[in-house]
Formats: C-alpha cells, structure tokens, sequence
C-alpha cells in the first residue's frame, strides 16, 4: 500500500520560496560585497604599505648613502697616502675633520694592517667629538690615546697601556676581515665608561694596494638612535608605523634594530636574537614571516601569512621589503598597520551594510508573507468553498474578487460551478449526492436491502384544483407547497426522492442507517401538515385554492440504491412496503384523516406521539392483514379531548377485531356523539352494516388493501 505523500500549505511554500530567494540575493550580494571589499582593502592596503614602504626605504638608504659616500672619499684620499703610525696627525686631522663635516655620522675608523692599529674619530652622546689613537706595543699590549678634537694645543697625554683583548672587546676586530668589497656589519654595542651604551652599525671598505693586497680598512659608523629619530618623525599618511630589522645568519629571527619606540629596540646583543616583547604585533608578525617559506625567495611575495595575521583578538596587516641593493647592509623594513585603523571607516559601513541587509531580510521576509497571505487566504477560502460545495453546502457569502488574475478566474469557476451544483441539487436528494461525493467513488447501477421508513402524500382533489386555476399560478403555488413540504422532511434527516407531480415521496435510512427514522418520519408528517395548516390559513385569506394534504407512512424492508441504466441513474427505494406506504396515502380518503400509518412504523417510533388505531387491512404476503393507525399529535402536547379520542378509538378498535360487532358499534357510535363527523367512526359503522361478515358474526373484521 502506497503511502500518502506529505504536504505542505501554499502559504508556507511560497513564503519559503520568497525568502529562499530573498536570503539568498541578500547572502550572496553581501558575501559578494564582503569578498570583494576585502580584496579592495587588501590591495589598497598593500599599495599604501608599498609606497610606503618604498618611500621609508628611500630615506633609510639616503641615510646610509652619507657613510658609502664618506668611505668613498676615504678610500680615495687614503689610497695615496702611507698608512703608517708615523702618519698619525695627518691621518687625525682628515678623521675628524671629515666626521665634524657629516653630524648623521658617529664614528670614522682607519685599521692598520697589519696589527690592528687604528686611529679613530667618535662622536660622543653628548655631541662632543674625540680621536683615539691604538698603537701595539708588544706582548698582545696596545697604547691606547685619548684626547679631544679639535686637538688641544701642547703637549698630548701619554698613551694608556690595555690589553688587545679588552681593546678588542670595544672594537670589533675589522683588521680580520678579509673582504675586497665595502660590506655592512651587524648591529653592534659600544659602550663608554661614564656614557649611555649605543648601539650602531658600520660600514667597512677595504684599502688595496696596487696588487690587490689590503692595506688598510676605512670604517664609517652610524648610531642606531639616529635610525630611531628618523622613524618616530616620519609622517606617515596611514595608521601604523615602520619598523627596521636586521637578518641573522638563517637560523635566527631578525633582530629589530629601527624602531619609533627606541625603548622596544632593547636589549640586543652580538649574541642573541632580539627581543621585541614590549612590541606584540611587530614581534609576532616578523616571527611568523621568519618562519613561513614564502617570505623568502621569488615567492615571498604571494606569502599571505606575511600580509594578514591576528594577535591578542585585533587583525593587523603587514608588509616588509628587503634593502636589496649591493651597497645596502642586510635590513628588513617592516610596516604593521591596524586594520580596525586603517578599515575603521570601512568596517562600520560594512557593519552599517550588513545590519542594513539584515533589516532588509527580515522587512522582507515580512512582505514575502504579506504577499503570500494575500494569494494563499483567496485559494484558502476557495478550498473551503469547495469543501463547503462537496458537502451540497452553498452557503459561502460572496466577496470581493482577488486582483490576482489566476485566482479571480478560479473563483469565477467556482462560483460557475456553484451555481451548476446549486440547480443539480435540487434535482437529486442532497444526501445521496454528499454520501456519493464523501465516498470518492463514482456512482453505479446497483441497490441493498434496508430497513426503511417510507413517506407518501399526495394533495386531495389536485385534478379538480388544475381544472380551475391558471398555470402559471398554479406552478407558482405548488412549488411554494412542495418547499414547505421538503423543508420539514429534511428537517427531520429524511431523504426527499421524488416529486410525483402533487406527491411527494421520501423515506429515512438511507443512505445513512438511522436507528430513529420511524420517530423522525412521524415527526416529519405532522410538521408537514402544521405547515399546510398555515399556508393553507394565508392562501385562504387571499383567495386561492386549497390544498389539503394525505399522508402514509410504513417501516419495511426495501431495496434502495441507484435504480435505472448506466447512463441515467435515480436514487430510489422499489418494493412491497414501498407500494404499502403509497396505498396508505390514498387510504386516508375512505377514513377522513390526514396521516396513516402502519403497525410497524408505530412500534418502531415508541410512545412519543399520539395514535388511534384505524382498521385492519389486508395486505398481499401478510397473514392476518395490517393494522393501520391515525397519528395525530405529540403524546406529550396532546390536547385531552384527543386523548380521549384515542383511547375511545381503541377499545372499539379492539371490540371490533375480536368479532364483537354490537359492542363496537356500540363504541363508534358513543365516539360520534362525543365527536360527530369522526371519519373513522362514520367509516367502520358504515363497513359493519355493509359488511355480510355483520350476519356472521366471525372475527377477523379486515379490509381488503390492494397492495402488490
């Protein structure tokens, strides 16, 4: 067995489908936006950092250019001349005359090859400037002299003997160098007694000799607080600040040597790596690139890692470049910028954006089931119009139509279709077509055996009525008298079958069993016949015909279902007690009353209405006849002289079916005198003396029925 497909209400789908596509416009232009912005962001970050960048590196080698140049000029000026230490005022009057000229530059060193003897011109903390001259004298000893520049006048001080280890320790030993070319040392710390250490740099260029043997090193020098000023005055058009590291030898993070903050630039020494813990974003930046193989080589710049990084939950963006000229020393200038600084503006529009897109999707989501609403309540109504018309329920009140094309049709169609069911209904019982309809099933040819109860009137004297009355009028007010007719019937859950022209047939059990059916049959007919008593009141009143009413009813087993051909069905009961509820009708014409009913429709309804037996009838297939029965009120509401009525009814009734005549015609003459014209007594006095069983005296008074 298949099993039923789940479903899903027309209002939620398209509301679904509306914000479906809504989120997804919304998710996709923001995602979009958000990709795109970033990619913006990024290489306009990048082209700042660059320019940037370039422009700091420009200043720097700038910087660095006053010591190439100084070398220059010393190399060529000292490439002529001895280099002895007998040369010494010489060579101290062009040191410290030529370091008094550049104030960028802190230190000129001339090293003697071989021995390591030097002269040298220094620029102290304070500014002042000083000449120091090493000469060896023998046993790892030096004469080290100290005097001021300019020279004094006069005699100078005498030499001071040090070791060449702590000589060495001062200045790094150049004369061991064996370069060709000016190369760059590392960073280094120099340190004076009664002075602030500094940290500096130098720049060595070689002295040669006709054959190329070295005879002497040059060496300027450049106080790394001079690297720092410039940093911390550099003006910069962007949030974020430039940093200048030095690369080790591989194995080392590069040591920050630049900085705006010259206390992040300690403390470093020749032997450790540096430390930059005062500086996190820097720090962590520069050692993760140190780390990352793309920051090196020809790939170093497609190194993301090298561009974007997190620390301490803030994004920052980075950027470094390489001083890669010959004449450069080995540097990193480094760019760390905030991005919640540089994108400030950037990241609160895109904030702005998204919160906008958020509104927008719930407005929207809103308006998705606004309009879902406004199409879905029309086809919800007109599901229940249809449900409504399924059950031959037209009752649904008339609206405004949909501005929806589709649905305005639909509700035009169904309106169509209204109106079509409307006029079939009255051709057909309304709960056959509504049982037919609940069933799913197509209707056949076929019928069952039922217990039914059956209704039969018939308008007394209509033949004479139609004689006399126009058409039109007559159609007119027999249409108003068959409405009246039906209205109780159905109020009562009876099944209307047929019009017989003035007659009406109807019965109770069918389609649906009804335990009570004989009741509401009863009930049926004397609410009809209280309804013609008012119609008949009024037609009186305005001068039109009458129409009296007969009524029988009968409980018996019939066969009802769709009697007729394939083409053309009627839903209808046929058989015997079918024929014995249509000859109960007309019964009443020979006993002057309006509703007859059968033995078995007055055991079956109970005691709640009044009855009075009639007479004994014989019926085909029955022995000993049928006893038929006036119903005539409610038992409840029955008025006393109708309870006596009956009850006088009764006992002739009863004399009469045991045989005894004198004493019934006894009974119905005292019922004549209590009530003259009794139709049922005038009849049964008129059937004793007319009667040849009168003579006999036998039992068994019956009436011959013809029933078939």
């Amino acid at each position: 067995m298949r099993r039923p497909r789940r479903t899903v209400s027309f209002r939620s789908l398209l509301t679904a489908a509306l914000v479906s596509v809504l989120a997804g416009s919304v998710v996709v232009l923001t995602g979009l936006s958000t990709f795109f912005g970033d990619r913006n962001f990024t290489s306009l970050t990048t082209t700042i950092a660059e320019q940037t960048l370039g422009r700091v590196e420009s200043e720097i080698r700038r910087l660095l250019q006053k010591a190439v140049d100084q070398n220059r000029q010393a190399v060529q000026f000292l490439a002529d001349q001895p280099l002895r230490t007998a040369q010494a005022p010489m060579l101290t009057q062009y040191l410290g005359g030529a370091l008094e000229a550049q104030p960028q530059l802190s230190r000129l060193t001339l090293t003697l090859e071989p021995g390591g003897e030097f002269l040298q011109a220094e620029r102290l903390p304070s500014g002042q400037l000083q000449i120091r001259q090493a000469t060896r004298a023998g046993d790892g000893q030096f004469d080290l002299t100290v005097v001021p520049w300019p020279l004094p006048t006069g005699t100078l001080p005498p030499p001071r003997r040090v070791p060449a280890s702590d000589l060495h320790a001062a200045f790094p030993p150049d004369e061991k160098v064996t370069h060709r070319e000016p190369f760059w040392s590392a960073a280094y710390e120099w340190s004076e007694p009664g002075q602030p250490p500094q940290w500096m740099v130098r720049l060595a260029s070689p002295i040669v000799d006709a054959g190329g043997e070295l005879r002497a090193i040059v060496s300027t020098s450049l106080a790394l607080d001079e690297l720092d000023r410039f940093l911390a005055e550099l003006d910069l058009d962007v949030p974020g600040y430039v940093a200048v590291f030095e690369r080790g030898d591989g194995t080392q993070v590069p040591r920050l040597i630049g900085h705006p903050q010259p206390s992040l630039t300690e403390p470093i020494a020749p032997s450790s790596a540096g430390r930059t813990a005062l500086d996190p974003a820097m720090d962590a930046y520069f050692r993760a690139v140190s780390l990352d193989p793309g920051t090196s080589g020809p790939d170093r710049a497609r190194s993301e890692y090298a561009r974007r990084f997190r620390i301490g939950g803030r994004s920052y963006f980075g950027s470094f470049n390489d001083l890669e000229l010959h004449s450069d020393p080995p540097w990193v200038v480094a760019m760390v910028l905030p991005v919640a600084e540089v994108a400030g503006d950037v990241m609160r529009n895109l904030r702005w954006a998204l919160l906008a897109a958020a509104a927008f999707l719930v407005l929207g989501a809103a308006l998705a089931y606004w309009i879902a609403l406004r199409i879905s309540r029309p086809m919800l109504q007109l599901g229940a119009d249809a449900r409504a018309m399924s059950h031959l329920d037209f009752s649904a009140t008339p609206r405004p139509l949909s501005g929806i094309r589709e649905v305005r049709q639909l509700e035009q169609a169904l309106s169509d279709a209204r109106l079509s069911l409307r006029s079939f209904r009255k051709y057909v019982p309304a709960d056959v077509v509504r049982l037919l309809i609940e069933s799913g099933d197509e209707a056949r040819l076929g019928g069952r055996t039922a217990r039914l109860t059956l209704l039969f009137s018939d308008i007394a004297d209509f033949t004479r009525v139609a004689e006399s009355t126009q058409p039109q009028r007559l159609v007119e007010q027999l249409g108003e008298y068959l409405a009246a007719v039906s209205a109780a019937i159905h109020a009562h859950r009876g099944v209307v079958d047929k019009f017989i022209g003035d007659g009406v047939m109807a019965f109770w059990g069918a389609p649906h069993p009804d335990p009570h059916q004989a009741l509401g049959a009863a009930r049926a007919a004397l609410e009809i016949q209280q309804r013609l008593d008012q119609l008949n009141a009024r037609w009186a009143g305005e001068g039109r015909p009458l129409f009296p009413t007969r009524i029988g009813l009968h409980s018996g087993d019939a066969v009802v279902g769709n009697i007729g051909s394939e083409d053309r069905l009627n839903y209808t009961a046929i058989g015997d007690a079918v024929n014995l509820a249509s000859r109960l009708e007309s019964l009443n014409r020979l006993y002057g009353t309006r509703i007859l009913i059968t033995e078995d429709t007055r055991l079956a309804m109970g005691d709640a209405l009044l009855t009075r037996p009639v007479a004994r009838v014989a019926v085909k297939g029955r022995h000993g006849g049928v006893v038929v029965h006036e119903l005539m009120s409610a038992a409840d509401g029955a008025l006393e002289a109708a309870q006596r009525l009956a009850v006088a009814t009764e006992a002739a009734f009863a004399a009469l079916d045991a045989g005894q005549t004198d004493d019934a015609a006894r009974r119905y003459n005292e019922i004549l005198n209590q009530v003259p014209k009794d139709g049922v007594a005038v009849a049964q006095l008129k059937f004793l003396v007319e009667s040849a069983a009168l003579a006999s005296g036998h039992s068994g008074w019956i009436r011959h029925l013809d029933v078939k």
